[in-house]
């Protein structure tokens, strides 16, 4: 017989494409997820994936299997949601995924605002990896997604959202704290905190730090710069992040500069793909929009990046959202 956790890893398998995503979706192991998907396969007889570098590929019979599992989840999902607004009396629901930069700074503060006008809409948010935040959005697990730009945005709708200079941050008493502006060679020899070989932002810094010569003694690789934020403070050496994340540190724990020449975090907002995106996701995006620019210079201030003209001059104008990269139901796309 059929289990119920079978077609839950079936269903997931098919979402995030490989094992080990679909297990980290439910929170299980990759080989409980294998074993699930060969019993699943002995109770239905039938082969629904093949394997393809390196990921999980549904064959003709595993798509025709999972179509009908989805319209069942989607009955399924449909009356969970009704039960559910039901007895908490919420109008409807916004699912939100972001990278940890944005998930667990400023994200928080354009849900504060959404609140406060739509007090009946249930809130869901999940700080997690950009690629998984990607997947969720495609699959229409998500309303909207916040993340960075070296995702895949092939067939899902997708606009720029904020790029945020790259700051250079170090513990107090550090003697790069004396500059108001760090330059590469600044960084020569330094220990160093990275970020992870897959962030785009980094192999920028890379390729900038190899034009000028400079070696860095890194110390530790992470992949987020929260991390490296943590790491810093305890004096494991320097790193260069998204200011962003600066909100979720109590201000004296670091001393943050401006890093020249510029580098940006660029990120974006994306939603799923083949519908228009709703008014309460609309509503939002609006907020977000608004505050993206102002957060981000009340942030730079509060945490002494902008404390001079020289600073200031470095930081330069902040870009706002904008423009969409993809999005077929607007005029201005």
């Amino acid at each position: 017989m059929i289990q119920q956790r079978q077609i839950e890893a079936f269903n997931a398998l098919i979402l995030m494409g490989t094992t080990t995503k679909a297990a980290e979706l439910l929170g299980i192991s990759q080989p409980a997820i294998s074993r699930l998907i060969k019993q699943l396969e002995k109770e239905t007889k039938l082969e629904l994936f093949e394997r393809k570098n390196g990921r999980m590929h549904p064959t003709p019979a595993g798509q025709a299997f999972h179509r009908e599992v989805d319209r069942s989840y989607g009955t399924l999902r449909k009356l969970e949601l009704i039960a559910h607004d039901i007895r908490t009396y919420h109008h409807g629901q916004l699912k939100i995924g972001a990278l940890p930069a944005l998930g667990f700074s400023f994200v928080p503060n354009v849900m504060e605002v959404f609140v406060r006008g739509n007090p009946k809409v249930l809130i869901k948010l999940e700080v997690i990896s950009s690629t998984i935040v990607r997947d969720l959005v495609a699959g229409g697990q998500f309303d909207v997604g916040f993340v960075a730009d070296e995702v895949d945005i092939s067939g899902i709708i997708s606009e720029r959202f904020a790029a945020p200079p790259v700051v250079c941050i170090m513990p107090p008493g550090h003697p790069l704290a004396e500059k108001s502006v760090i330059r590469p060679n600044d960084l020569s020899d330094q220990s160093f905190v990275s970020l992870s070989q897959v962030d785009r932002t980094r192999r920028r810094i890379d390729i900038l730090l190899e034009k000028y010569g400079v070696a860095r003694n890194i110390v530790i690789e992470t992949h987020f710069a929260l991390s490296v934020c943590h790491l810093v403070a305890r004096g494991l050496g320097v790193g260069l992040i998204n200011p962003y994340c600066l909100e979720a540190m109590p201000p004296g724990q670091l001393v943050a500069r401006p890093f020249l020449p510029r580098l940006s975090f660029n990120t974006m907002m994306i939603y799923p793909p083949d519908r228009p995106i709703p008014p309460s996701v609309m509503e939002f995006r609006k907020i977000a929009h608004e505050k993206a620019v102002k957060s981000l210079e009340d942030l730079l201030t509060a945490h002494g990046i902008i404390h001079d003209q020289q600073s200031r001059e470095a930081i330069g104008v902040l870009a706002g959202p904008g423009p969409w990269i993809r999005n077929p139901y607007s005029p201005d796309a």
